[in-house]
């Protein structure tokens, strides 16, 4: 994070798939880095790990997605 995208304390981090293990990884690294990290997880019950974690918002999104296919 530090190479790539130049994270700087105070920017924000979105990280999908974070209940993954490179999404965990994510949100640490990202926070260490002093960032605002905003954790994206369709696993049901995972916003307390995320938090926990270091993720300041969790984003919950449905298990189904036939809503959003045409």
């Amino acid at each position: 994070m530090t190479r790539r995208a130049d994270v700087r304390p105070g920017q924000s981090v979105l990280v999908l798939g974070a209940a993954g293990g490179v999404g965990t990884a994510a949100i640490q690294i990202a926070k260490a880095l002093g960032a605002t990290v905003i954790a994206v997880a369709r696993r049901q019950g995972v916003a307390q790990q995320l938090a926990a974690l270091g993720a300041d918002h969790v984003v919950a999104l449905p298990l189904s997605r036939s809503r959003w296919l045409p």
